[in-house]
């Protein structure tokens, strides 16, 4: 089977998808998250918890072969030291001698602090990223451009379970 001809959720061990209505619940086990997603979109070519890709089944892959998801979440174990995500951008930005994040808009959501992040790499990338983290671990989501506005209410979703 190829990404082209998938048309429902991949199962993703450590993951369950719960749906209710028009959206489906994400409820991530293993990486202890979960996000709401329209019901449309469907969970592919991810094979781990910590790497969750999310698509719209009629488009992806359909003239792109680099099949670039609505939606990507990633967990990383990025942050050892526990810090707060400003102290960690500092620091990582520190590392590479690059403000490779910045500028970075502080918000909240579900009550926890995130980060928005706006990353334009013509030919590329022109989207943003989404930053929270939780002990050693960083977890993000990118979206591009196009798409942020359309899911904006779903990734504001997001929360630590």
């Amino acid at each position: 089977m190829t990404a082209q001809d998938v048309t429902a959720d991949i199962p993703v061990p450590g993951v369950e998808i719960i749906t209710e209505g028009q959206r489906k619940i994400i409820k991530n086990i293993t990486e202890g998250y979960r996000i709401e997603i329209p019901g449309e979109l469907i969970i592919a070519r991810a094979v781990t918890p910590d790497l969750i890709e999310i698509h719209d089944p009629k488009t992806m892959c359909k003239e792109d072969p680099s099949c670039d998801p609505i939606m990507r979440i990633r967990v990383t174990g990025d942050n050892p030291q526990k810090l707060d995500l400003e102290k960690w951008f500092l620091l990582e930005e520190e590392k590479s001698g690059s403000p490779v994040y910045s500028p970075r808009e502080k918000i909240i959501i579900n009550g926890s602090t995130a980060y928005r992040i706006i990353e334009n790499i013509p030919a590329v990338f022109d989207g943003y990223y989404y930053y929270w983290s939780r002990g050693a671990k960083v977890y993000y989501l990118r979206i591009s451009a196009f798409d942020e506005e359309k899911y904006r209410e779903f990734i504001e979703t997001f929360r630590f379970e």
